[in-house]
């Protein structure tokens, strides 16, 4: 399981294909430039992105439109987004996104408090659920680390 770790952002995926995003304040570009490259060259085998977003202020109108762009190539197979934030910024990003790409996938948002629901949501079973909080643990310590 490869992982990628900046200041504000760290991501991975795990070996069933759910990519897990921490994010904490405002996002660099070339952050969240390296993280879209990520998601283009996985996307074959992507099936799911969970992101945990903390006092994040979301995505600007440029990154959401890349986002969407990208989401174009997700297999038929993507299962969604499960999105656990704080931030009713991130909340509405979420839904601006939604609006680029009407019904290409189901996203939701969760409060940061639910992981249990952004599981059920994508359909992961218990060991795709255990691989992904052991990754968002990994993730979030590495970028406490690299602040």
């Amino acid at each position: 399981m490869q992982t990628t770790q900046g200041k504000q952002l760290a991501y991975g995926m795990t070996s069933d294909g759910v990519m897990v995003q921490v994010q904490r304040g405002k996002l660099a570009d070339a952050e969240w430039d390296g993280m879209v490259e990520a998601i283009r060259r996985d996307a074959a085998q992507l099936r799911a992105i969970i992101v945990v977003a903390t006092g994040s202020e979301g995505p600007t109108a440029t990154q959401r439109k890349q986002v969407a762009e990208v989401a174009a190539t997700y297999p038929h197979s993507f299962r969604g987004v499960a999105v656990l934030t704080d931030s009713i910024i991130v909340r509405g990003a979420l839904t601006a996104i939604a609006w680029l790409i009407p019904g290409r996938f189901p996203s939701r948002a969760f409060s940061l408090d639910d992981l249990d629901g952004a599981l059920r949501f994508l359909g992961l079973n218990d060991l795709e659920a255990a691989k992904v909080r052991a990754l968002i643990s990994k993730l979030d310590e590495r970028r406490q680390a690299a602040m």
